[in-house]
């Protein structure tokens, strides 16, 4: 539909830790997030930040209180180093957005 902004959304593997992670690129999101189950399995460092509001597809809106800086990601063999914001999602592990 013309004028209208469509959200486009796919999911990929990468690697981080030498695990295998799902990741969801959303290019409607603003940040970069990680599940806490997943960061505390992948033994992601984390540190406090000041709290982050964030609208999730369903209309709810969680806080995020904390933050993994220069993660260190790679997919299809190319490294990328981003900052995951911890939050409560469901279905991917990582999402990636537009930052």
């Amino acid at each position: 539909m013309a004028g209208v902004p469509a959200t486009d959304t796919f999911c990929l593997y990468g690697v981080v830790n030498h695990a295998r992670v799902t990741i969801l690129v959303d290019s409607g999101s603003t940040h970069n997030f990680v599940q806490p189950r997943v960061a505390k399995f992948l033994s992601l460092p984390m540190a406090d930040t000041i709290p982050l509001r964030v609208m999730v597809g369903n209309g709810s809106v969680l806080d995020c209180r904390q933050v993994c800086s220069a993660t260190n990601l790679l997919i299809q063999e190319h490294s990328f180093t981003v900052t995951l914001h911890v939050l409560p999602l469901s279905g991917a592990d990582i999402v990636l957005g537009v930052e």
